[in-house]
């Protein structure tokens, strides 16, 4: 800087501007550094989703074809049994039994039977052939959870002979050896390179009674004291009574094997025609009658097939079974979701093709400035920036990584892209036809959340162990072998739930409400449940709900207790705080209030007019 001075001009520059310059300098090459990183994060991003939807897509397609062509074959075994000129009569004779109706399809069975295997299996080839097609990376460790169930597959005991799996399909489904030729296919499609990962049935833990116990969320909410969590807040409801002896008494079976690949599974079974849902029957022989029709066949006597070993579809299609894993009409209709109902043609379950994805992108940005955060104040900026220059102005924070995409087995949580199979029966759900037919027509990404599925793993989940070490406890609190690594947090969850102060502390059942004599008891703690002082108090569900009364005046004495009615509802404040009750004169609960009117809370809402929290009137 150039200043006048007496006598001439006098030179004063300092550097000042200089210094900023050059830190302005860095922390734009920095910043052009960061822009690199992240268009990589962007662009592995976009090409991860893309082969995540172009997988899911494609491994749909192969369930839709492999479906369509068992239905086809389903048609093919009607029209052969016709053929075969075999009548149905109700008799004795071996000819005519209905044994061997059964039998003169078998080979078609057996096809159907080899499609559940093959049809899935080059889906999940082709769907990974299709995510590296669209940018995605070979992930090893997806290729390791791959052999991880190829070994239990091999050599564990729930896929022997033992556990009901044979090594051999019985004959009712044509017979044949499936073990090793499933190995192998999944072997190679293993070599090739696994870019996702798929969805199906795998070993784990069903029929876990109670049931309850197989809740993730629930054991934080017990932790942490969350009484409006659904099944929490059930349990603490329940007598003491329930509570009484090895509650936790488990009755589990490890999940069998569905005779069909258990990978993309197609979920269907092999049953005569006469089943649980025989209404289904009529549907199916118009539709038999119609499809043959289409093809030039014929199909006139229905009553013969009745004893026909057919291809069905299994319990997780229907409704009204509780394996049912199709979408939940009580939050996908009503326009929580979608702005009107589903259509009755798409309330079904069944297969899903799921794939997921995740990669580790190495940024090229490995640097950081020195220089701490300065204010708006110019001094403050140049002597942060001085104190910089004087140290190291970046330093080398080594190579940095981004992972894009999830990891289920760390984020616990499926995070990829789902497809499913669509297809209807006279604008009714495919299944409706009661067999397989070949109705589907097209397949569709859906979201996430719509149906039930479970992604591919390769060993139990930490909830598994758990429940798998507690089946042969016989005492809680004092077990005799540790809990598995990773698991102390369930049995802690646990013994919290076995203690009556706890259960208690969140719902007393020996509380009596007509003890309160008074509205000014619900604004002290007199009446709330304590383990030595007031074992029959509230327990925090049956606290009163105490709004902040906003029209309060500290300066105000008359203002410290007032009663006022608006519409159904009476409130009562004092000193800065107020209870609501209802038109029929009870309080409003925590459990009312918080767990199911707030927002967010399972309930339906509050009654018309119904105001929470509101300012006193």
């Amino acid at each position: 800087m150039i200043s006048k001075v007496k006598g001439g001009y006098k030179s004063t520059e300092q550097g000042q501007v200089l210094i900023l310059v050059v830190i302005v300098m860095l922390i734009l090459m920095l910043a052009i550094l960061f822009m690199f990183d992240l268009q990589t994060v962007i662009r592995g991003k976009m090409k991860l989703e893309t082969g995540e939807q172009a997988a899911a897509l494609t491994a749909a397609k192969w369930q839709k074809e492999s479906l369509n062509l068992i239905g086809e074959l389903n048609l093919v075994k009607a029209c052969d049994i016709l053929l075969s000129d075999i009548p149905y009569v109700e008799s004795n004779d071996p000819e005519l039994s209905p044994e061997k109706i059964a039998s003169a399809s078998k080979c078609v069975t057996e096809m159907q039977s080899r499609i559940s295997f093959i049809g899935p299996l080059i889906g999940l080839g082709a769907a990974q052939q299709a995510a590296k097609n669209n940018g995605m990376a070979v992930n090893q460790q997806l290729a390791s959870e791959m052999y991880q169930y190829i070994e239990k597959l091999a050599v564990d005991p729930r896929y022997t002979p033992e556990a009901g799996v044979p090594e051999y399909i019985p004959s009712g489904q044509g017979g044949y050896h499936w073990r090793d030729p499933y190995i192998s296919m999944l072997t190679n499609i293993m070599i090739q390179g696994m870019a996702v990962r798929p969805n199906g049935r795998f070993p784990g833990l069903e029929g876990v009674d109670p049931r309850w116990l197989t809740s993730e969320s629930l054991y934080s909410a017990i932790n942490n004291q969350l009484w409006c969590n659904p099944t929490l807040n059930m349990l603490v409801k329940l007598p003491d009574s329930y509570w009484s002896g090895k509650w936790w008494n488990i009755e589990f079976s490890n999940t069998r094997f569905p005779n069909e690949s258990e990978i993309y599974t197609l979920r269907i079974q092999y049953t005569g025609a006469k089943n649980s849902r025989e209404y289904t029957y009529d549907l199916a022989e118009n539709e038999i009658s119609r499809l043959a029709s289409d093809r030039g066949m014929n199909v006139s006597d229905w009553d013969v097939l009745r004893n026909v070993t057919w291809c069905t579809y299994d319990s997780s299609w229907y409704q009204d079974s509780s394996n049912y894993n199709g979408p939940d009409t009580t939050i996908w209709n009503r326009e929580r979701y979608l702005r009107a109902d589903l259509k009755n043609s798409f309330l079904y379950g069944g297969p899903l093709a799921y794939a997921e994805g995740y990669q580790n992108l190495t940024m090229l940005n490995q640097y950081e400035t020195t220089m701490a955060r300065p204010s708006n104040v110019t001094s403050d900026q140049l002597s942060k920036a001085q104190l910089a220059l004087r140290n190291n102005v970046i330093r080398d924070k080594g190579t940095q990584s981004v992972r894009v995409g999830n990891n289920v087995v760390e984020d616990m949580q499926p995070g990829g892209a789902l497809a499913k199979i669509i297809g209807a029966a006279a604008d009714a759900p495919p299944c409706d036809t009661g067999i397989i037919l070949p109705l589907f027509t097209d397949v569709a990404l859906v979201p996430s959340t719509i149906q039930a599925y479970r992604p591919m793993r390769g060993e139990f989940s930490l909830l598994e162990k758990f429940l798998i070490w507690l089946s042969d406890v016989d005492d809680l609190h004092n077990p005799a072998t540790p809990p598995p690594a990773g698991t102390e947090s369930y049995l802690a969850a646990l013994q919290l739930i076995d203690s009556a102060p706890f259960r208690k502390s969140g719902y007393n059942n020996d509380f009596d409400h007509n003890s309160i004599t008074g509205d000014l008891e619900y604004f002290g703690n007199r009446y709330k449940y304590n383990e030595n002082s007031n074992p029959t108090g509230a327990g925090w569900l049956q606290e009163a709900y105490l709004l902040d009364d906003l029209d309060y005046d500290p300066d105000n004495p008359s203002d410290n207790i007032v009663e006022g009615n608006d519409g159904w509802n009476v409130t009562y404040s004092y000193h800065g705080k107020m209870i609501i009750r209802d038109r029929n004169g009870n309080i409003i609960t925590n459990n009312q209030a918080v767990c199911n009117w707030m927002p967010g809370g399972p309930g339906p809402g509050p009654p018309p007019g119904t105001r929470v929290g509101p300012p006193r009137l």
